[in-house]
């Protein structure tokens, strides 16, 4: 069978073949994904939720954004309510995507910046961290609506064989050149972030009243079923609170303590910030007093020099207080010229001549010619 349509170009004709290859090249156009990157207080919240239950699978959705670089970055998530509690298996339902991309517009407008649904996670309790079939499935219809759209799970409670640690993996769907469909790994790393953001600390204290949701939905649907056997009612009840009681032990009182720690470590942080505030405003508040100090001292000196010398021109009975020096400027020449000007000193000029030549300015004192012919200057 061949198959032909129309391009900008002309008619393209497409084998079998072809045609698959064609298909195979669409496939990884559609997954550009990289790498994703998720903050730790993000990662915290999924990872709660996925310890939250050891018997059945948990499900949420990741907020976040894709940047120009192919890279998904993760800064939040939500918690969903299980519509079908079954073990091996979780769904979504569309009021739940819609409410998901509202809590992404708000908590755009919040930040500032662009975040929408990029991705899903879900839990695997005492099983590896790979996708299943279904997985792989559900992975490849989100990305028919998205192709950098990532799924993230979390393997918690694993057997002896599998070691005591929790693992998690990001993936994408793929198909090969026979069509089947294969996951396609993705990097997945954590970025460390030294505050809790608020979007997730609402997360975290969402978290078990979620959970309890769940376990009042599950009531009312068996109540409708089993209206007027009070026996079976009253059993019902019992598991309620059971399963309620539960939650508040496993997860409320430890995520109260968790709070409780991390407020004295942050008091501790305070303390310990204002003290090395203080110790730097007394390092200045010294710097400023020895600032000061050299200034006056300076000054002193400064005053004290000017004294001596206005001292020393006062008894040297001169009308300057600053007399400049004698500069000597020789050129070639046998004779010398030596002239005097007011209160400068001597300045002796050498020009050509065969003999002394004396010169005397008005003020400038008795100038005297001495042997050899060389000229003097009284001092």
């Amino acid at each position: 069978m061949i198959i032909i349509f129309s391009t900008q170009c002309g008619i393209m004709a497409l084998s079998p073949t072809t045609l698959q290859d064609f298909e195979q090249t669409l496939d990884q156009a559609k997954m550009s994904l990289r790498e994703l990157r998720i903050s730790s207080d993000a990662y915290f919240v999924c990872l709660t939720h996925a310890l939250s239950t050891e018997s059945l699978e948990v499900m949420g959705l990741l907020l976040g954004d894709l940047d120009s670089e192919d890279v998904c970055r993760v800064c939040s998530a939500m918690v969903l309510v299980r519509s079908d509690k079954r073990k091996d298996r979780v769904e979504i339902s569309t009021p739940q995507l819609l409410s998901a991309a509202r809590e992404a517009e708000r908590l755009a407008a919040e930040l500032g910046r662009t975040v929408r649904v990029v991705g899903w996670y879900h839990s695997h309790p005492h099983i590896t961290v790979w996708p299943s079939v279904v997985d792989i499935n559900t992975q490849e219809s989100f990305q028919t609506m998205d192709r950098g759209f990532a799924g993230v799970i979390f393997s918690v409670f694993p057997n002896r064989q599998g070691g005591e640690r929790v693992q998690a993996a990001c993936f994408q769907s793929a198909r090969e050149a026979g069509g089947e469909l294969k996951r396609r790994d993705i990097p997945l790393r954590i970025e460390s972030t030294r505050t809790l953001a608020a979007h997730c600390l609402k997360a975290l204290v969402r978290l078990p009243e979620t959970l309890c949701e769940e376990e009042v939905t599950a009531f009312d649907a068996v109540r409708a079923a089993t209206e007027g056997d009070t026996l079976t009612e009253m059993h019902n009840q019992a598991v309620l609170v059971r399963n309620t009681t539960q939650t508040l032990g496993l997860l409320t009182l430890p995520l109260v303590r968790w709070f409780e720690d991390r407020l004295m470590h942050n008091q501790r942080t305070l303390q310990r910030l204002l003290g090395e505030r203080d110790a730097l405003l007394a390092r200045l508040r010294e710097g400023d007093r020895d600032a000061a100090e050299s200034a006056r001292v300076c000054e002193e000196r400064t005053l004290a020099r000017v004294k001596c010398e206005s001292d020393a021109d006062a008894e040297g009975g001169g009308v300057e207080p600053r007399r400049r020096r004698a500069v000597v400027k020789l050129e070639p020449c046998s004779g010398a010229v030596v002239k005097q000007e007011p209160c400068s000193g001597a300045v002796v000029k050498q020009e050509p001549g065969a003999g002394a030549v004396v010169k005397q300015e008005p003020g400038a004192g008795a100038v005297q010619p001495s042997a050899g012919g060389a000229t003097g200057v009284p001092a």
